[in-house]
């Protein structure tokens, strides 16, 4: 029996052709099967990044909405910077009396460490990785020193920053910003600015001059 006769003993009538007709179209049925559950996953996939996007812009406002009512209760206006990338970071050096040039350390610090990047490309050899690294290092060391004085301003106790070196900060500033935006639980302390700046006393009332 040569390969012929085997191709007609399956392609030809009878129970080869059956058996061989039947194997076919089990492979087109998992074929669009295949097919399938690919459409699906693709649709799946798109649903997951819009709900992602979704997700990221709603925690965006709810965050931004929280900063704005603790700087309402600081005394600040223009309620729209919290919402506003750059205005936010300055916006947020402003509940705690800080200069706003240090925003370039607090907040976006990603894309200003990815310009320096780019501008440290015409730099060739150590300095410019000298550079970058010690950059990064002043935005991971202001990020933590702004919330100390972040929490110290709200009578909190400022050692909670342990928590972001712990890797749980993130939890514990939403729920000290959402405790302080929207109760009353934490009212602001008398003092801002600096750790070294001294609280704010007031001066004791003069008693009444006789008259003379």
């Amino acid at each position: 029996m040569d390969v012929f006769d085997i191709l007609d003993f399956f392609g030809g009538s009878g129970s080869g052709g059956d058996i061989f007709s039947g194997g076919m179209d089990v492979l087109a049925g998992f074929s669009k099967f295949a097919q399938f559950l690919q459409s699906l996953f693709s649709i799946l996939g798109v649903v997951s990044v819009i709900g992602l996007i979704v997700m990221l812009i709603a925690a965006y406002v709810f965050n931004s909405w929280c900063i704005m009512l603790i700087g309402q209760k600081m005394g600040l206006d223009r309620n729209w910077m919290p919402y506003v990338p750059v205005a936010r970071a300055i916006y947020r050096l402003r509940i705690i009396g800080e200069q706003w040039w240090k925003q370039f350390f607090l907040e976006l610090w990603w894309l200003y460490g990815g310009i320096l990047a780019l501008l440290l490309t015409l730099i060739h050899g150590t300095f410019a990785a000298i550079m970058l690294v010690a950059y990064l290092l002043c935005c991971i060391g202001y990020n933590i020193y702004y919330r100390f004085l972040f929490y110290r301003t709200f009578n909190i106790n400022p050692y909670l920053i342990i928590g972001m070196v712990a890797g749980a900060g993130g939890l514990i500033n939403l729920v000290v910003d959402v405790l302080i935006g929207c109760t009353e639980l934490l009212p602001p302390a008398q003092f801002q600015g600096s750790y070294f700046a001294q609280p704010v006393r007031q001066a004791p009332p003069r008693a009444p001059q006789p008259p003379r």
